[in-house]
């Protein structure tokens, strides 16, 4: 009992933390408002399902939902640390540089590919932003594109994150179209 006690309350924390009502989660997790509020008010049990489904979806652990982790965030995607670097850039004002040498600015420095090729990309699409080229609606745009191309696994590639079919043709997070070589 004590775990569906944690449970509605990591709830009702998550969703405050996230500025969202009830119904707004509901619609997240694809339940009905009057669910969340039994979650929170700790009158129902969720499945497991759906403990997993509102933890992928809100970007949280379900160790963390359940009470077993006080870790709050689950990084286990490019997408998760893209989406949490965004998340400090725009809290602490960073900016990002990709160079070659360290000088007298604090630099992030990353020597994994994968998040070299978004930061290059990120480089450019703030430089945009911050001179008035695109507005936010764009940049947010250019973003969620960014999060679901990049929501792979550490370690591999979006690219290794196409399903490929029988003839050889692939289709990889946004929707763009691959053959497999080879």
């Amino acid at each position: 009992m004590k775990r569906v006690l944690i449970f509605g309350n990591r709830l009702k924390e998550l969703r405050t933390y996230k500025n969202l009502t009830q119904k707004q989660l509901a619609e997240i997790a694809g339940i009905t408002p009057a669910t969340i509020s039994a979650y929170e008010n700790n009158t129902k049990n969720p499945s497991m399902a759906i403990v997993k489904d509102i933890a992928q979806k809100c970007g949280v652990s379900m160790d963390w939902l359940c009470g077993v982790s006080a870790e709050y965030n689950n990084i286990e995607t490019y997408s998760h640390i893209i989406e949490v670097l965004t998340s400090i850039a725009k809290k602490l004002s960073v900016d990002v540089e990709v160079c070659n040498q360290i000088d007298d600015a604090v630099n992030l420095r990353i020597k994994d590919t994968v998040m070299v090729a978004f930061a290059k990309e990120w480089v450019k699409i703030k430089n945009l932003y911050a001179d008035g080229v695109i507005d936010n609606s764009l940049y947010q745009l250019w973003l969620e594109k960014q999060l679901k191309y990049y929501d792979c696994y550490i370690g591999e590639t979006p690219d290794e994150s196409i399903t490929y079919n029988e003839t050889g043709e692939g289709i990889d997070n946004m929707g763009r179209t691959h053959t497999k070589k080879g």
